[in-house]
């Protein structure tokens, strides 16, 4: 059988937003840029013949520049999303305030989280709903806290762009280096992608460039080693930038520098939606996604060989991923008709 390195992936679209900061001056002497660039739709189901509710998921950039001349604490933001006539909540992003009296010039939070109110919605798209298709334009951030700032909301807009579909972004761990896949479905102005690394996932560090295809309607495979990465756990994201400058991240990876290798294999590859899992660990969760990322099987297993029917299913590049408590592989396995 086939030995599949430990991998953690993530499959979704990715979105460039031109996300209009938000420069929040405190009289005590600094100023609070917010930065807010969304990701991605998560349904509560991937079946709704009667409704869903959902969040959005976004990117953040929260950068402190000055001095602080007031007093210490902290700053407290809760983003919100917009969503056409549906509100979506964040309750609080902390951060530190300079230290009164420090000689400071710009510190940056940077991160990727979700909301966390999931309002309802009487629509049966939620195998297909993206931020541009929900009506996601608008945004505010509420400041509850800050040494000198006023609380209140302060709003922003967005300019939805669909620059690249990113249809998987995965990380593996071998022989003492990282290796970053993703493979893109189209692209439309773009010029390159940064690769960005963390430890804690809130300072990150550039570590490489690819150049992107520009305009392609083609599947891509890009790729790129880290031979230097952090011990223990490191978090990856993808920054695409565009030709004129706008730029938009990916979701974060996260690769396992102890992570162990995973005797796992599809058998036949390819198929015709029908085949077996050979080799995951009993009670893994199997979870199968679309050439266009969207999940559409999610379930458990329970004998070494387990068989798949997915049913119908038009041609392409499939994603499996075997997740067990200790590890997750991913494979890709095509479907002919």
């Amino acid at each position: 059988m086939k030995n599949i390195t430990t991998i953690i992936t993530v499959i979704g679209l990715m979105y460039n937003v031109n996300s209009y900061a938000q420069n929040i001056i405190s009289p005590c002497g600094y100023t609070v840029s917010i930065s807010l660039s969304l990701v991605d739709i998560i349904p509560s189901t991937t079946v709704c013949p009667w409704g869903y509710n959902y969040d959005v998921s976004f990117s953040y950039t929260i950068t402190i520049a000055g001095i602080n001349t007031c007093w210490n604490g902290n700053i407290e933001i809760a983003p919100r999303v917009t969503c056409g006539s549906k509100q979506h909540m964040f309750w609080s992003l902390i951060f530190p305030a300079p230290a009164v009296g420090d000689p400071f010039s710009s510190i940056s939070y940077t991160g990727t989280t979700s909301t966390n109110s999931s309002p309802w919605v009487p629509l049966t798209n939620c195998a297909t709903a993206t931020p541009s298709s929900m009506g996601c334009t608008g945004c505010s951030s509420n400041i509850s806290n800050g040494p000198g700032l006023s609380t209140g909301f302060y709003p922003c807009s967005f300019a939805l762009l669909l620059p690249i579909d990113l249809v998987s972004f995965a990380g593996s761990y071998k022989d003492n280096s990282v290796f970053l896949n993703w493979t893109t479905v189209s692209e439309s102005n773009n010029d390159y992608f940064t690769i960005e690394r963390t430890e804690g996932g809130q300072m990150f560090e550039e570590i490489g460039t690819i150049e992107g295809a520009n305009n392609s309607t083609e599947s891509i495979d890009y790729s790129f080693t880290d031979n230097a990465p952090l011990k223990d756990i490191s978090y990856y994201r993808l920054k695409q930038t565009d030709f004129d400058g706008n730029y938009s991240y990916s979701k974060l990876v996260n690769v396992d520098s102890d992570s162990k290798t995973s005797e796992i294999n599809i058998y036949p590859n390819p198929n015709s939606g029908n085949f077996s899992v050979e080799g995951a660990k009993l009670n893994s969760n199997v979870i199968i996604f679309s050439p266009l990322g969207r999940e559409i099987y999610n379930s458990r297993i329970n004998s070494i060989n387990t068989e798949i029917n997915l049913g119908k299913v038009s041609s392409g590049v499939y994603f499996i991923e075997v997740r067990s408590e200790s590890e997750s592989a991913i494979l890709k396995f095509n479907v002919i008709e």
